[in-house]
């Protein structure tokens, strides 16, 4: 049995581990008018002082899973039987903006009333956005797919140095890396093995 690794806050745990659980899924998208979020069940949900839209039985996800290897497998989320007003949001530019996948528990089943908070299970940025149409029982249906890449967007700020004075700037006091000019002087007299 594999470990949690997840920081879950105790009555979320707990309500995860009665023998009916009522679970939903919560999803942040930096859009870049206006932020987007939604949740798996139906009507509004009140969280971290946002109101989440439920998209019920049109949404759709598909997780890449948590094994060695896979990591950097993309996250896809779906909205199926969209109508012609999101074309107007096909082109928008969301390329390397915020996503963010939670996993929670609520009250009752297709509820929208949290037990506990939400806990991340996926974080990445937007990349591929399209449409795809197909006929299903001889009628024409839109759904459109986003994929979630995982790991840091490219726009987030990334330090490729990190050095002594650095960490006293930053936490003044802080001793972390005091020998960090010490370590790499010694690298340079040491001979790696061909």
């Amino acid at each position: 049995m594999a470990a949690l690794s997840r920081n879950i806050q105790a009555a979320t745990l707990q309500a995860l581990s009665k023998p009916t659980i009522y679970p939903i899924v919560l999803v942040y998208l930096d859009w870049p008018d206006a932020a987007v979020r939604a949740h798996s069940n139906v009507g509004q949900l009140s969280y971290d002082g946002f109101q989440w839209n439920g998209v019920g039985e049109f949404g759709s996800l598909q997780m890449p899973e948590e094994e060695m290897g896979l990591a950097s497998q993309p996250a896809e989320l779906r909205l199926i039987g969209v109508p012609e007003e999101i074309d107007q949001y096909l082109e928008d530019d969301i390329r390397d903006r915020e996503g963010t996948i939670y996993f929670g528990a609520v009250t009752e089943r297709n509820g929208n009333v949290l037990v506990g908070e939400p806990f991340e299970i996926f974080t990445g940025y937007m990349d591929a956005f399209r449409e795809r149409s197909q006929v299903e029982d001889g009628t024409l249906r839109r759904d459109v797919i986003l994929q979630l890449a995982p790991g840091p967007s490219q726009r987030a700020f990334a330090e490729v140095f990190h050095t002594y004075e650095d960490q006293i700037r930053r936490f003044p006091g802080d001793t972390a890396g005091r020998l960090t000019l010490f370590a790499e002087a010694e690298a340079d007299k040491f001979t790696w093995p061909q």
